[in-house]
């Protein structure tokens, strides 16, 4: 397992989000088909984000860097 930020650019493609629930995240067996395991850096007192604004987030990241990745 890899755990890191989302690379600078060319996310491996294929490529699948996948998001956990606020209060237990994946489960071990998710985990374990996972490629690599990646968290949005946070600032702040909250320790984790609604799921949903989670989700967003990472998938305006990706698209955004493989569309800068391609110019």
């Amino acid at each position: 397992q890899y755990e890191y930020s989302l690379p600078p650019c060319s996310p491996p493609k294929p490529l699948a989000l996948i998001v956990g629930n606020e209060a237990e995240g994946l489960s071990g067996e998710v985990l374990s088909l996972c490629d690599a395991v990646v968290h949005l850096p946070m600032r702040g007192h909250k320790n984790s984000l609604n799921v949903s604004v989670a989700f967003g987030i990472a998938a305006y990241e990706v698209v955004r860097r493989l569309v800068g990745c391609e110019e």
